[in-house]
């Protein structure tokens, strides 16, 4: 018997990458916002939803933008439609 494993593709793998990059980013002692910012970016506009509510989270809070409510509220949403919960 065989059994078949569906492979991440590389666009996903790409995603993912660049979110724990942004997360270990945002974790060090001396962050670099923008730069974790740019990889939540790119890994949110790729379609990860952890990204996705990362970005939403940002926006939320004013984590390395302005605060608003209203794309917080988007990114929320967005998230929501990947399967997330809030």
């Amino acid at each position: 018997m065989t059994v078949n494993i569906k492979q991440p593709s590389t666009k996903r793998l790409a995603c993912e990458r660049a979110y724990s990059q942004a997360l270990t980013e945002m974790r060090k002692s001396k962050p670099n916002i923008a730069r974790a910012l740019k990889l939540l970016g790119q890994a949110a506009r790729g379609g990860l939803g952890d990204a996705v509510n990362e970005v939403a989270r940002c926006y939320h809070f004013g984590i390395g933008v302005r605060k608003d409510r209203r794309l917080s509220r988007l990114w929320y949403e967005r998230a929501k439609e990947l399967g997330m919960e809030e």
